[in-house]
């Protein structure tokens, strides 16, 4: 579980999150979106630790991993050495090290490229490299930055539907921040609507976990239910 208590974070003298408090349940999808400035990826960065300075109060249960919307694999690796830089900060032998990246190539189809250089993927290639090295050691929650913004929309929707199997493979507790309703909309058990580093408003999805939404009356309906809170 992740607790947010009265959060300040101030750039200079102006509050990007401002008295934000916010709890997200272990297990549970939360999908944050917003316009541009609303404090939505620094509230992402708080929680993952890369921002500090701030007022109020945060507490965390379990190890957290981000995957920042760069993706930030290194070009001079190959995918199989960009995973296994997931496991560094862990003490497995040789042979465990072996085991774990093969076992997650496997799970995201990318056996077959796993001497391959990221410069020879395609974008969603990269972005399962990426998933790929984030899930390798099963944390608890998967923070996600934007993570299909820089994909086509054919790829986008593979990748959505990507991390839907993840989360119901690892029950992970995810919290991802987008642009995009029809995104928030699908991968969102909770969408978390944000203005002006507050929170507006936080509809619980009830079509959450439905891999055929996108086909429904239904997924209109929430896109527009969520669109009329951005925009209210």
């Amino acid at each position: 579980m992740i607790k947010i208590s009265d959060l300040t974070v101030k750039y200079k003298n102006e509050k990007a999150i401002d008295s934000l408090s916010l709890s997200i349940e272990k297990g549970k999808t939360y999908a944050i979106i917003g316009k541009s400035g609303c404090g939505k990826t620094t509230l992402l960065y708080t929680i993952a630790g890369l921002i500090s300075n701030y007022e109020g109060k945060l507490e965390i249960e379990g190890e957290t991993s981000l995957i920042l919307q760069n993706l930030g694999l290194f070009n001079w690796f190959t995918v199989y050495k960009n995973i296994e830089l997931g496991l560094n900060k862990y003490k497995f032998t040789k042979k465990e090290k072996e085991k774990l990246v093969n076992d997650v190539l496997k799970e995201l189809d990318l056996l077959s490229f796993k001497n391959k250089y990221p410069k020879e993927l395609s974008g969603g290639q990269k972005q399962r490299v990426a998933i790929a090295r984030t899930i390798i050691s099963n944390p608890e929650t998967l923070l996600l930055d934007e993570a299909t913004s820089a994909l086509d929309s054919i790829n986008k929707e593979k990748i959505q539907d990507l991390l839907l199997d993840i989360k119901d493979k690892r029950n992970n507790t995810m919290i991802l921040v987008t642009h995009s309703i029809e995104e928030a909309v699908f991968l969102g058990e909770y969408i978390v609507v944000m203005k002006d580093g507050k929170i507006h408003s936080i509809i619980n999805n009830r079509y959450f976990g439905d891999k055929d939404i996108r086909k429904k009356q239904e997924y209109i309906e929430i896109c527009n239910e969520v669109r009329g809170k951005l925009y209210d």
